[in-house]
């Protein structure tokens, strides 16, 4: 079956439901900004709406539309029916979400890239950086460090779910003539694309 027939066999599966869109296994937050199945499969076949996927500033997921019958890049962490695949002859082994990992507990929320743990895991309003800095030390983490536009867009997208209006405060300072992380971890991105 192409991807085309199983995505018009998922759609009439939805079909009649209040169901408008649901996750297809398609992201840009694996592959440096790249459009990419999850399975690492080859991206042999598109169908974007009319503006194709920067229709959504944080679309950085992929949605199916039973209306439009088109993709929608969207953001990932609202909650939407999915589909999973399986190969012929598959029996469910696990009912875990992606992405998995046993060393992130809630509020964290794991990031395979980094193979680490983000959150916000006390939200009382603002506070200046040397509160948050010390507040993360504090549970033994350190305040986000930033070393590449996946990275950035993950961040964003866990800050959002607090306050769309907001901003966060990264680990990033400027000593000694040069930018740094708190963690350690070197200056390698400038969070420009």
């Amino acid at each position: 079956m192409t991807d085309s027939q199983m995505l018009e066999k998922t759609m009439n599966f939805f079909n009649g439901t209040n169901v408008n869109d649901f996750w297809i296994g398609l992201t840009n937050l694996i592959s440096d900004g790249k459009w990419t199945w999850m399975d690492s499969t080859k991206v042999d076949y598109t169908d974007w709406t009319s503006g194709g996927p920067q229709n959504d500033v944080n679309g950085n997921c992929s949605a199916l539309s039973l209306t439009q019958k088109r993709w929608n890049a969207t953001d990932c962490f609202q909650n939407k029916p999915y589909v999973c695949k399986v190969a012929e002859n598959q029996t469910s082994q696990s009912t875990t979400p992606w992405p998995i990992s046993a060393n992130c507990s809630w509020p964290f929320i794991y990031f395979a890239k980094t193979h680490s743990c983000y959150g916000i895991p006390k939200y009382d309003g603002t506070m200046i950086f040397d509160v948050a800095q010390e507040y993360c030390k504090g549970i033994s983490g350190f305040a986000a460090s930033v070393h590449s536009y996946e990275e950035l867009e993950f961040v964003r997208s866990l800050v959002y779910l607090i306050d769309e209006n907001t901003a966060a405060w990264t680990s990033g300072g400027y000593g000694d003539e040069e930018w740094r992380w708190g963690d350690g971890t070197p200056w390698d991105f400038n969070g420009h694309r």
